[in-house]
Order: C-alpha cells, then structure tokens, then sequence
C-alpha cells in the first residue's frame, strides 16, 4: 500500500514539472491586430482597428515628453529619440493590442500593450523578445510608470527598467547622471510625504507611488511634508554622536531609527561606537541595523 502511495505521489509530481516547464502552462493573451498610421511620441500612437482609428497610450511606460508649444509643453531631454524608436518600430507597421481591465484614459485614449507579433503565451521571454512596451524599458526610452488597476505586467516592467538602468541605457543612464553624487529625496504621492533616500519608510513605497526630489525645498514646493522619523533632529544630547541603547531591552539603534525615538529618557543608554555598544553587551536593532 505504501508502495503504491509513493508511486502515485511520483507520478503526480512529474506531470507538475510537466505543466510548469511546458510553455501551455502560461495563458495566451488575448490580442486584436491593428495597423499603426503614426507616432505622437515615444508612448503614444494613432491606429486603425477593424476600420477606425483610435489613439493609443501604452500602458506601464512614460517617455519623455516631445516639444508642444501650442500644449504649453516643453520638451524634455531624450524625447525626440524615444519617438524616433517607436516609428522606426511601429510606423506603417501591423502590431497586435492587448487590452487590460482599465481600456481608456481621461483623454479618450485606448489603454494597450503593444506586441509586434502575436504572443504564443505571456511567459518572461515571450514579452521581452515581442512586446514593445517592454522594448521602450529594455532600450532605456522609458521609464516605469504603473497606474492601477493595469498593473498586469509590473513586476517584469520593473526588472526591466533595472537591467536598462544596470546597463546605462539610454535616457535612465541620462536620469541617473542627472542625480550621480547628489542627495535625493523620495516622495510617497499617496501619502504626501517625502524621506531621505535611506530613510525604512522610503524604501517601502510602491513604484507607481514614489516620486524623486533633487531638493527639500523642490518637495515642500510639490506640497509634500517631511518624514517625522528621518528628519527629526538627533536626540542625542549636544556635542554627543554615536547610537542609542534601550537598557531594558538591550538593543542598541541608529538615532534616527522609530525605536530609539520611543525610548523613554530614564531608559537610554549613550554609545560612541558600535563597538562600545556590543561591548557592554547590548544587540542590533533589526529595523535599523546599526
């Protein structure tokens, strides 16, 4: 009987591995062929579909904006070779749209991904060697921009945007110079707040909902407030710098971190080095990780 378990559990396993490693365990998306008649700019296109014709913003992506003088919009570095990419790629071309649970915009745009051949399935590889939207990250023509609920592909839109910029890809090799040797401040725009860039709470916004400041100044200017936590003022007495201990839980911490700012005063312990602070016999802040 035992046997026969241990038979049926291999069996069972295997056909897993089977569903798993076969490309028919990814789901194939649903596409609409179209033809592309011409190109806004890097993320925006016209198209015909089943006779009419339609504009169309790729979902997941922003590229830098082409001059509008008309529109009050100023062109923006890389804007001109992002839209240069897309008609090279896109113009008097066949391409297929995939719709997402959000299909139009506030400006009566259709929301799409954009394959440049129908998909045999939506696996890592299908959408980095077909899809454009994927394209304009890898080439560095795009930064990541993720508005819910269209959120279907914004893990991988993310690791893409890391490769371009690991690789210095074009305009994310721009941004990153543009902040190289610079203090940067990050905003959550949900909350209205804005961190020093290694501040824990920083570290946890969501990508669609950060935003970068080159200065406080520039965040308070957007209406942002600062972090209690990474701005406050170290709670240190004067002329003394180090870490901070809890006596009664024997955890030492960095002084900007949450906990030592709830030590009560009766309770705090003044170190001038981690070394002093492990000497005496005290622990590491998990959160903080003096």
């Amino acid at each position: 009987m035992k046997k026969r378990k241990i038979l049926l559990l291999i069996f069972s396993l295997s056909i897993l591995s089977f569903s798993i490693l076969n490309p028919s365990f990814f789901e194939i998306p649903e596409v609409y062929p179209a033809f592309v008649t011409s190109v806004v700019d890097g993320d925006t296109i016209h198209i015909i579909l089943e006779g009419s014709t339609y504009t169309v913003r790729l979902i997941g992506v922003n590229s830098p904006e082409i001059g509008h003088p008309e529109l009050k919009i100023n062109e923006e570095p890389y804007g001109r070779k992002a839209k240069a990419f897309t008609t090279k790629h896109l113009l008097g071309k066949n391409v297929w749209i995939e719709l997402y649970v959000q299909k139009w915009d506030n400006y009566g745009r259709v929301l799409a991904y954009i394959w440049l051949a129908p998909p045999s399935s939506d696996s890592e590889n299908e959408i980095r060697e077909k899809m454009f939207n994927a394209q304009l990250l890898l080439k560095g023509y795009a930064q990541i921009n993720t508005i819910p609920p269209n959120v279907k592909y914004a893990e991988l839109f993310i690791k893409f945007q890391r490769e371009a910029r690991e690789r210095g890809e074009g305009l994310l090799d721009y941004v990153a110079s543009k902040w190289r040797g610079k203090e940067i401040y990050i905003g959550n725009k949900r909350t209205g707040v804005f961190h020093r860039e290694d501040c824990e709470f920083a570290k946890k916004i969501a990508l669609y909902n950060r935003v970068e400041f080159s200065s406080i100044e520039e965040a308070i200017e957007a209406g942002f407030r600062k972090c209690k936590i990474c701005f406050r003022e170290s709670i240190f007495p004067q002329n003394q710098n180090g870490y901070i201990g809890n006596k009664r839980s024997r955890i030492f911490h960095r002084t900007n971190c949450r906990y030592a700012i709830q030590i009560a005063e009766n309770n705090r312990v003044y170190f001038k080095s981690r070394e002093e602070a492990l000497n005496a016999g005290y622990r590491p802040c998990k959160v903080c990780k003096p």
